[in-house]
């Protein structure tokens, strides 16, 4: 990938180049037919890797695959995923875009030209599905999957007003632009300012096409769709959204409407915001008179407990596999080839934690179980 070995693209499932034709690139910038490339870390990759052409790539082969499509199952849907490497490191813009329109060196930093690289990428994109008269068929999606660079750059602070960076629990490692587009459907140029997670799209597109989302998928997907229609539309809407980091130091947090309550389990502390009021997470009212005994938050707390990778959950109860069309138990997963059967079936990993989770190893879940019994007491 762009950011780290192997220094390739893969293409339908496949490493995009022959092995034996690779080459071990040392870290280090280089003028490359682009501009300048770089390569961060020392490792094998294709000889023609070039980071300053990644987003172009990205680019032609949508075209290619959409031109594909039309020509082969025009009566058929597509789907595109299409993940750019903006602002992945390293920030190596090309000296032009593919309209030849200048890119590197158009703004004050190098993380700034990625940034005006990624409007292009996506105004491209999107002229591709407008040149052949697709917009109106076609559910145009822009987000990312977390927030902005660990460290601000000059000229500009990626979380803006939000207090903390990718991947942080704060609202600076979460909270992310979502714009949707879906030509004579979706109403334009309106705003909509309820929660909702990029995990709820997957039923969402579900419900704007007409699909019933298959069983077992997306289980925490929850639909916004008729809010999309119409802005008045508010029911059915999620009334929590929990985040979770689960490296090192574990963190998670749960809103709830306005309030978010924060939890770190290593000092066991926690902390509650009102994001409306105070949406750079600056003045905890934990301590506040009116939060000892709250009966809200505790039920916040033990929302975030159900919904986590450690969840508390029945583990006697029935469930349907769907890969299997079958009803089980959680000791079915015990009975033989665990491990396996964890890994292939998500079911366990959501009805059986104590059997499947990810965390087990690293007793996250056991040292988050001991601290609720304790703060249950």
């Amino acid at each position: 990938g762009v950011g780290g070995p192997p220094y390739s693209f893969f293409k339908d499932g496949m490493l995009n180049m022959d092995p034996k034709d690779y080459k071990y690139w040392d870290s280090g910038k280089y003028e490359c037919d682009y501009g300048i490339c770089a390569i961060p870390n020392s490792a094998e990759g294709d000889p023609n890797w070039a980071s300053a052409a990644h987003d172009m790539i990205i680019v032609n082969e949508t075209e290619e695959f959409i031109d594909n499509h039309l020509q082969t199952s025009p009566n058929e849907v597509f789907f595109a995923y299409i993940a750019l490497g903006s602002v992945h490191y390293p920030h190596t813009s090309p000296k032009f875009w593919l309209d030849g329109t200048p890119v590197a060196g158009q703004y004050d930093t190098p993380h700034l030209d990625m940034l005006g690289q990624m409007d292009k990428a996506v105004g491209s994109i999107v002229k591709i599905i407008e040149d052949r008269n697709l917009q109106e068929d076609t559910i145009i999606i822009f987000t990312s999957d977390n927030g902005g660079l660990r460290a601000s750059r000059p000229g500009h602070i990626s979380s803006g007003p939000l207090k903390g960076m990718k991947e942080d629990i704060w609202e600076g490692g979460h909270r992310v632009p979502l714009i949707i587009r879906f030509d004579g459907k979706l109403p334009m140029n309106e705003k909509r300012n309820r929660m909702v997670g990029i995990n709820d799209i997957y039923e969402t597109v579900c419900d704007i096409v007409g699909i019933v989302k298959p069983g077992g998928a997306a289980v925490d997907s929850q639909s916004f769709a008729s809010y999309l229609f119409d802005g008045k539309n508010q029911t059915n809407l999620r009334e929590y959204l929990s985040h979770f980091r689960m490296d090192n130091e574990v963190q998670h947090a749960i809103r709830w409407w306005n309030m978010k309550l924060i939890h770190v389990p290593k000092n066991n502390t926690f902390s509650l915001y009102d994001v409306n009021t105070d949406i750079g997470e600056s003045n905890n009212l934990i301590k506040k008179p009116w939060v000892k005994n709250n009966k809200r938050i505790q039920i916040m707390y033990n929302k975030l407990l159900s919904d986590g990778p450690c969840a508390r959950v029945d583990e006697t109860a029935w469930f349907h596999i769907s890969m299997l069309n079958k009803n089980k138990q959680c000791n079915w997963f015990k009975e033989k080839d665990t491990e396996k059967r964890c890994e292939k079936f998500i079911e366990g990993e959501i009805n059986c934690p104590s059997i499947c989770s990810r965390n087990l190893k690293n007793h996250k879940c056991r040292d988050l179980n001991r601290l609720f019994e304790q703060n249950q007491q």
